[in-house]
């Protein structure tokens, strides 16, 4: 298998000793006509320009994420070039202007030309750049003869493109789309709009893919870090002075829930429903049971109380919120005397989320009075929340 390396570096320097000799022979030719002519420092008139093989990174072999690199800063518009696989070089062109010391320089037109300090026209360069070619079996970086337009310095063999379906193709491919769409790099409108447009597209749409999902879980990211507060306090009535069965529900507690237009993503929402009771016989209960006026083993008064509300928990954010939180009890007399009797029952609601805290705690307290010809009984019945876990407990004073 013939080393390629060793024959593209070798036609190329030869091809630079021989251009670079043309334009010697060029320049001191016209300087033996200016001196003939009686100009004695035409030397110092003229411009100087060399070109020599070019050892650069770029003008070497090139990894399929280095051509992509190349690609996408607009030195290159291929992912088939012959950098790829070590069947091109460039040179580099040395030029001094007039009685200035020489460096490396891309402007062909500043070193040829018809001016008075030239001494090789841009044309006469062309046509023997492109003899040399030929004599030397090069070709420019479309594979073409002579100097070849947008990167004039680029050799390479005769049919030393790269196959597109060669997997250092779609690997060149690949990393462009990762390297312009995910790492922020510049864009080849002319590569991305060109021969190359089919190919890339699904290469462009996967990264643009992974863009957004890494935008969006950077995005998530921020929403989690976010804390809000919140409370559900308040008092109201539910009962005063009720002397028969029946059941009375409150009006909900504010909501603790996210305040204003965020990005919350899907909700969930769980139920929680939770109660206790009050019960109470009078001193006259055996007697009344006896006398076939109340039910055996039954009860005077049960004052059963609750809440209902809503766990909510939203995708994108850390906390847990709680809506819907309502107070009811129902209230059942079994006794005669119950037109005699009164039941009051309030409730205070000190329900709280706070910034640093990571779900709605507090208590739901529903403080009762029952009156009756004998007695007065008082108690709370206490509902101690702590996001979806309830404990209820009932106390008699």
């Amino acid at each position: 298998m013939p080393n390629t390396e060793k024959i593209i570096e070798t036609k190329v320097k030869a091809f630079a000793k021989d251009i670079s000799k043309f334009l010697s022979d060029k320049r001191a030719a016209k300087i033996a006509t200016l001196t003939k002519a009686g100009d004695a420092e035409a030397d110092k008139k003229l411009v100087k320009v060399r070109f020599k093989y070019s050892s650069g990174k770029g003008s070497i072999l090139r990894s399929p994420e280095q051509q992509a690199i190349y690609v996408s800063d607009g030195t290159s518009w291929t992912c088939a070039g012959s950098h790829m696989v070590d069947k091109a070089r460039h040179v580099l062109m040395m030029y001094a202007p007039a009685g200035k010391k020489e460096k490396a320089s891309w402007k062909l037109s500043e070193a040829f030309g018809s001016k008075d300090h030239h001494f090789v026209t841009l044309s006469d360069l062309k046509k023997k750049w492109k003899t040399l070619m030929s004599t030397h079996g090069l070709k420019n970086h479309k594979g073409g003869d002579g100097m070849g337009g947008g990167d004039e310095f680029h050799f390479e063999l005769p049919d030393s493109k790269v196959p597109h379906s060669d997997k250092r193709v779609q690997a060149c491919l690949v990393h462009y789309a990762k390297i312009t769409r995910l790492e922020g790099r510049k864009k080849n409108s002319k590569f991305e709009g060109g021969s190359w447009k089919t190919s890339l597209k699904p290469h462009l749409q996967a990264a643009e893919k992974e863009k957004q999902k890494l935008d969006d879980a950077e995005r998530i990211a921020e929403l989690k870090k976010l804390q809000f507060d919140g409370s559900a306090v308040g008092k109201q009535t539910l009962m005063s002075g009720a002397s028969k069965s029946g059941t009375s529900v409150g009006k909900p507690f504010p909501d603790i829930d996210v305040p204003g237009p965020y990005d919350t993503g899907a909700a969930k929402t769980k139920k929680v429903t939770s109660g206790n009771a009050f019960v109470w016989d009078s001193l006259a209960r055996s007697i009344f049971e006896k006398l076939g006026l109340a039910e055996t083993k039954g009860f005077d008064v049960k004052l059963s109380c609750g809440i209902d509300y809503n766990i909510v928990t939203y995708e994108n954010l850390s906390q847990t919120f709680l809506t819907g939180l309502t107070p009811k009890c129902v209230l059942v007399y079994n006794t005669p005397v119950a037109r005699a009797m009164g039941m009051s029952v309030s409730v205070a609601s000190n329900v709280k989320l706070a910034k640093s805290g990571s779900e709605p705690a507090g208590t739901v307290v529903f403080t009762f009075e029952m009156k009756s010809p004998t007695d007065t009984e008082k108690g709370t019945i206490t509902f101690d929340i702590k996001g979806a876990t309830v404990k209820a407990t009932t106390k008699v004073k």
